[in-house]
């Protein structure tokens, strides 16, 4: 009686044991084939990461290209300004709160180079200040570089920034010096301003509708030596204002970085950089 009994109880397990592994291998197959809500969620989040992840990569290429592009331009500004090399600002980013003794020494480093450049006797400051009141990014068009030039509809040298504003708008100086010289002219740049800055530096302020400024006067920073016009061969009403160092043509946002907020300034840097019209 008892051996039937234990048959019968050994053939219900290994049938209970059976059904098991065959609801597993069910499961299994059926998931092969059909697949849960969260499942094919994950699925299509993964699929959407794969087909996202290239425009990634090329977007942290173009970052990566930025940044070393405005490292290289910051050392380049500070060699101009300062005539000396940009001290060591991005090593001050890795270092941790442990390391504040080293951070300190390093900062205290870095003010040194300014501040000595700053007191050196022969240091002249640039002329730094804007020639336009009120300006915004929104008035700034072509700097310095290949641009194309608005009436042979080719690409040729602009060696200066177009700053757009009204018609009788006042010019000023951007710095102290002495006006080198006045020009009146229907053609080129038209009615210019040019004006000699200590440290070698001068600045020219061309298109001008009226000079009011004579060859060999001292100016200070915001004397106002013109107005905004459409004189010589200009598209329409703008200052083009240029800025050069012994002889050598440099770029004027460069030198607006002291008038400005910082994000303006790069405002300022981005549309002058990225404008391929001019207007002379």
């Amino acid at each position: 009686m008892m051996d039937g009994i234990a048959y019968y109880l050994k053939k219900a397990l290994l049938w209970l044991l059976g059904s098991l592994v065959l609801s597993v291998i069910y499961y299994e197959l059926m998931a092969l084939v059909f697949s849960t809500d969260v499942e094919k969620a994950l699925k299509e989040e993964n699929d959407l990461y794969e087909q996202e992840l290239p425009q990634v990569e090329w977007a942290a290429d173009m970052l990566e290209d930025e940044v070393a592009f405005l490292t290289e331009r910051d050392i380049e500004i500070y060699r101009k300004i300062f005539n000396a090399e940009l001290p060591d600002l991005y090593g001050i980013m890795e270092y941790k709160p442990a390391d504040a003794t080293a951070l300190a020494a390093r900062i205290e480093d870095n003010l040194r180079v300014v501040m000595d450049s700053l007191c050196s006797r022969s240091y002249r400051l640039p002329p730094l200040s804007l020639p336009l009141h009120n300006l915004s990014y929104t008035n700034v068009g072509a700097s310095v570089g290949e641009r194309m030039n608005p009436f042979y509809k080719l690409k040729s040298y602009h060696g200066g920034l177009d700053l757009v504003a009204p018609e009788g708008s006042s010019v000023y100086a951007a710095g102290p010096g002495r006006v080198l010289s006045v020009r009146s002219s229907s053609g080129g740049k038209g009615n210019v301003v040019e004006i000699s800055h200590p440290g070698g530096y001068v600045t020219r302020y061309a298109h001008l509708s009226r000079t009011l400024v004579r060859p060999g006067m001292t100016v200070r920073t915001g004397t106002e030596i013109g107005l905004v016009g459409n004189s010589g061969r200009s598209f329409a009403t703008h200052l083009h204002y240029e800025v050069l160092r012994n002889g050598e043509i440099q770029d004027p946002v460069n030198y607006m970085f002291g008038s400005l907020p910082l994000y303006d300034y790069l405002d300022f840097f981005v549309m002058g950089t990225t404008s391929g019209q001019s207007m002379d």
